[in-house]
């Protein structure tokens, strides 16, 4: 009975965790994965190469500058502080991560962290389209001559969307 009971809690949370857009996962405090979903499994994958398993320590697998993060993040998690963070990849494309990291308790000792990882690309693009449009709107009211507009326009391109500023330069260039 005991060990139905295990089986179906174990089924409950696996569903959970697959039920949602978000990245999650759990790691000791030395960095050893302990649960994680497809979506981690994933984004692992497409960004970092990396094939994960159960028991794997992630940290080393990870760029120096994310593994550098997410150490200091699970370092002061383990201290029972729950943390935020935010992370961008610059891939083909850069994509921008808010990080949610708790403790997770075993008789009142942090056992393991868990991350909660949203994808807030759309969002940061979004945000940052909103700054770049105010900021032209700002010197076409001003008189800018169209050059200087033009340019401001192009360099927020570049911030937001990367392939598409290349695509824009490239068509700039064979024009003149």
């Amino acid at each position: 009975r005991v060990k139905e009971i295990i089986t179906d809690q174990n089924s409950s949370l696996n569903s959970v965790i697959e039920s949602t857009d978000d990245i999650i996962f759990i790691v000791k405090c030395n960095g050893e994965l302990v649960v994680f979903n497809n979506n981690f499994k994933t984004m692992m994958k497409s960004f970092f190469n990396v094939e994960i398993f159960m028991g794997m320590n992630i940290l080393p697998a990870l760029p120096d500058s994310i593994s550098e993060q997410w150490t200091s993040l699970i370092e002061n998690v383990s201290l029972g502080n729950k943390q935020n963070s935010e992370l961008s990849i610059l891939n083909e494309d850069t994509f921008h991560f808010e990080i949610a990291a708790n403790p997770i308790l075993v008789n009142e000792e942090v056992s393991s962290v868990s991350f909660f990882i949203k994808d807030v690309t759309e969002k940061w693009r979004m945000s940052t389209w909103d700054s770049i449009e105010n900021r032209v709107f700002e010197q076409l009211s001003r008189n800018e001559d169209m050059k200087t507009v033009f340019d401001s326009l192009l360099n927020g391109m570049k911030r937001i969307c990367p392939e598409m500023h290349g695509y824009v330069t490239k068509k700039k260039e064979n024009e003149m």
